[in-house]
């Protein structure tokens, strides 16, 4: 409470310690502007125009905090003109789908999949061979599918299943061992609308001849070769997807010594009008 004036001129507050030059940091000019030797008096929004702080000096979170270690430079790192645009010693901040315009990434930099990925080690020459390729082209696909014999008669399977919309450019089969069954081994390769249509009644006993590192042999039903079936040399296109089938059937099973491979090649193409003048 006041008391008295002291010298008729200064009032004396109960317990007050300030200076007058102390009370007088709290003549500030404006709510909200920061002022040099002044008390920070937060404008309406709780703002202040400029205040300067100490690299480390700012801290964020509940009681004492916790002190941003990252200086003013770094900070500086995350402005970015256009989200979606990669600049030079910035932040990178994808635009709304998710996108950037130019990345330049070593070779070898890139990793797909989960966890730690895998990289793709193909370089930017091997990658660029593809820029001749139509977008409406689709480069060739092949699947292999491997036959061991086994000391036991019976049936071994494999299938392929092909993309809607392809066409089946070949299907090789290759013997890297001749089949030693005591009877036989018989292979048929074919698919829902005919179960031999590509190969029929092969005897892997005797053929293919067995390949060998100078002699790669093989049966191609591109080149009709002997034992294909009623496709011949036409290459199937069909516009659901097919499931090629391959088996080899043996009887008085007691070797083990056939080895077989199974090559099927297709490509999906994107089908483009024809123009009329």
């Amino acid at each position: 409470m006041t008391k008295f004036l002291r010298n008729g001129l200064v009032p004396i507050i109960d317990d007050l310690t300030a200076t007058a030059a102390e009370l007088n940091f709290n003549d500030t000019a404006q709510a909200g502007v920061a002022v040099a030797s002044k008390t920070l008096v937060l404008g309406t929004n709780k703002n202040v125009d400029t205040l300067v702080i100490a690299d480390g000096g700012l801290k964020l979170g509940a009681a004492a905090g916790t002190a941003v270690s990252a200086t003013a430079a770094q900070l500086n790192r995350t402005v970015v003109t256009t989200a979606g645009v990669v600049e030079a010693s910035k932040v990178l901040v994808v635009g709304a789908d998710k996108n950037v315009d130019t990345l330049a990434i070593a070779d070898s930099g890139l990793k797909l999949g989960t966890g730690a990925g895998t990289a793709l080690t193909a370089t930017a020459i091997e990658q660029k061979k593809s820029d001749a390729i139509p977008a409406t082209a689709y480069q060739t696909g092949m699947e292999k599918r491997r036959f061991t014999e086994t000391a036991t008669a019976g049936t071994y399977t494999a299938t392929v299943t092909i993309p809607a919309n392809s066409l089946v450019v070949d299907v090789i089969w290759k013997n890297t061992a001749l089949w030693t069954a005591a009877t036989s081994a018989t292979l048929d390769v074919g698919d829902a609308d005919d179960a031999n249509g590509y190969f029929a009644a092969i005897d892997l006993k005797t053929a293919p001849l067995a390949a060998t590192p100078t002699v790669p042999t093989s049966i191609s039903s591109l080149l009709e070769d002997t034992g294909s079936g009623a496709y011949k040399a036409m290459q199937k296109y069909s516009t659901s997807a097919q499931v090629i089938t391959a088996t080899v059937v043996t009887v008085g099973e007691t070797g083990d010594a056939g080895r077989s491979s199974l090559f099927v090649t297709y490509a999906t193409p994107t089908a483009v009008a024809a123009t009329k003048a």
